[in-house]
């Protein structure tokens, strides 16, 4: 109902400008005369509402919003859900130190919440945005939970460990994860973009077995079939 509303061209002219006081009255009064429940759970439907508007004239207002009922309810069951939102309001706003806090806050607040081991990814992510470029710290942060989570963590996990250790220049600890990533995940190394695989193949010629360094030859030949041609990395493996 209230989405619907939204649509309609007066107040999509009204937000397209700048959320005003008549606005943030009008929503709200739509709220109460709709939704039944709590003060929170009407609170949490009309940061929900607004939330997926997805207008950055609304950022904002969206970030005062969330903060303030997580300080009014900060035990509400649904908080995961709106640290998530308010992370990812910090990014599109281009405060990633900021977003990176509130995406961490999710799994030491919720550990069983199936928001954290992505809210983990997502904030290496943000340490790792231009300016910041704090690959230690993304690095840190992604070794500390990799025993924590499953697959689809240790996937994402061991894809950017690689990524991040060669940003640092530390290719030796990069093939490891590479390794370790294609041995338990053959088919998620295709996530790796050509340059950093032929990196990883150089530092593999001369510190992986033989057998270990044909099968991920293959695998490259497989996804990069006009890049056949390796050069100095190819070598004769032993039967």
């Amino acid at each position: 109902m209230i989405l619907k509303r939204c649509e309609q061209p007066p107040f999509q002219m009204f937000y397209q400008t700048s959320f005003t006081e008549l606005q943030r009255r009008y929503f709200q009064g739509m709220v109460l005369k709709y939704v039944e429940g709590t003060r929170a759970e009407k609170g949490f439907f009309y940061i929900k509402e607004l939330y997926s508007i997805r207008s950055k004239h609304l950022i904002p207002y969206l970030i005062k919003e969330i903060n303030w009922f997580l300080s009014v309810f900060p035990n509400y069951e649904k908080g995961d859900r709106l640290r998530f939102w308010l992370a990812s309001l910090y990014h599109e706003s281009g405060r990633h130190r900021k977003s990176a806090s509130c995406f961490l806050a999710i799994p030491q607040f919720y550990p069983r919440s199936p928001l954290a081991w992505n809210a983990v990814l997502r904030a290496s992510d943000e340490l790792s945005e231009r300016p910041i470029w704090d690959y230690h710290a993304a690095i840190g942060l992604l070794e500390a939970y990799l025993g924590i989570y499953s697959k689809p963590f240790v996937q994402e996990a061991l894809l950017r460990l690689m990524v991040f250790h060669l940003k640092v220049k530390k290719t030796k600890n990069a093939a490891k994860y590479f390794r370790e990533l294609f041995e338990k995940y053959p088919e998620y190394v295709k996530k790796i973009r050509e340059k950093d695989f032929r990196r990883i193949l150089k530092v593999g010629l001369t510190s992986w077995p033989d057998s270990v360094f044909a099968a991920a030859q293959k695998r490259y030949l497989e996804l990069y079939p006009k890049k056949s041609i390796l050069g100095k990395i190819e070598r004769k493996v032993n039967k």
